[in-house]
C-alpha cells in the first residue's frame, strides 16, 4: 500500500509537470502568434533559429485549420438536411455497367453491382441502382432522409483523413510561397541598396505567414472569392518587415 502511494505520488507529479509544460508552450506560442502581426517585433523575431520558426509555422497552420473546423461546426451540422434537399431533386439514378466493382478484388469490403451477380457475396457495403446495404442494413435510394444520414456519416468518417491531406497540401504550398516571397523581397532590397541576410529574411517570412494562413484557411471553409488579395496583403506586410530589419548600405 505504501509503495502504491509512492508510485501514485510520482505519477501525479509527472502529470502536473507535463501539464505545466504544455501550458507554458501554449502561452509562448500564442504570445509569439500575436507578436507576428506587429512589424516592430521583427528585429527580435528575425534572429530566432530556423527550426524554432518552422515549429511555429507548422503549429500555426495546424491550429488555424482546427479553429476553422470549430467555426464551421454549424455549417457541418446542417449538412444532413442540405443533402436530403439535394437528393430529393433526383427522381432516379441508373448506372449501366459491364461488371461489378469490387474493392478490393479479394474479400471485398465494397461492392457496386448493377448486374446482381454478387448479391450473395458478403461485404461491408453493397450497392446497386436501387439501394445500398451497410452491414445488412438496407437503405433505398428513394429514402432521401436515411440516405442523407448515411452520406453524412461517411463524410464524418472521411473527415480526419481529408484534414490531414489538407494540412500537408497547405504546408507545402505555404513553404513554397514563403521561399518565393523571400527571394522576391531579397531582390527588391538589393535593387534599393538595402542589406539583410537571407536567413533573417526567411525567418521573418515564416513568422509573417499567419496573416496569409488565416485568410487562406478561413477562405477554404467559407469560400469567398478574394482574387489573390491575401497574397498582396502578405507581400506588403512582409515588405514592410523587410525594411524594418534591413540596413541601407549607403551610396
Amino acid at each position: 500500500m505504501f509503495l502504491f502511494k509512492i508510485f501514485k505520488y510520482k505519477y501525479d507529479c509527472k502529470y502536473l509537470m507535463k501539464k505545466e509544460e504544455v501550458h507554458d508552450e501554449l502561452k509562448i506560442f500564442f504570445k509569439t502568434f500575436s507578436r507576428s502581426f506587429v512589424p516592430s517585433q521583427y528585429p527580435e523575431l528575425s534572429k530566432r533559429h530556423i527550426v524554432t520558426a518552422l515549429k511555429f509555422f507548422t503549429s500555426s497552420l495546424m491550429i488555424l485549420i482546427f479553429l476553422s473546423i470549430i467555426i464551421s461546426i454549424p455549417k457541418i451540422m446542417s449538412m444532413p438536411s442540405s443533402i436530403e434537399n439535394q437528393l430529393s431533386q433526383f427522381n432516379s439514378v441508373e448506372f449501366t455497367m459491364n461488371g461489378a466493382v469490387l474493392i478490393p478484388n479479394n474479400n471485398p469490403l465494397f461492392i457496386f453491382d448493377t448486374t446482381n451477380q454478387y448479391e450473395n457475396v458478403t461485404s461491408l457495403i453493397y450497392a446497386t441502382n436501387d439501394m445500398i446495404s451497410v452491414k445488412d442494413h438496407i437503405i433505398m435510394f428513394s429514402d432521401s432522409e436515411n440516405l442523407s444520414k448515411l452520406l453524412f456519416l461517411i463524410f464524418l468518417i472521411l473527415l480526419p483523413g481529408f484534414l490531414i491531406l489538407v494540412y500537408f497540401i497547405y504546408l507545402i504550398k505555404f513553404i513554397i510561397l514563403v521561399l518565393l516571397f523571400t527571394f522576391i523581397v531579397k531582390v527588391i532590397l538589393q535593387m534599393l541598396n538595402y542589406y539583410c541576410s537571407f536567413k533573417h529574411l526567411f525567418v521573418s517570412a515564416i513568422y509573417a505567414s499567419p496573416i496569409l494562413m488565416l485568410i487562406t484557411t478561413l477562405n477554404m471553409f467559407f469560400v469567398i472569392n478574394l482574387y489573390y488579395v491575401q497574397y498582396l496583403l502578405y507581400f506588403l506586410f512582409y515588405l514592410l518587415i523587410a525594411f524594418k530589419i534591413s540596413r541601407h548600405k549607403g551610396f
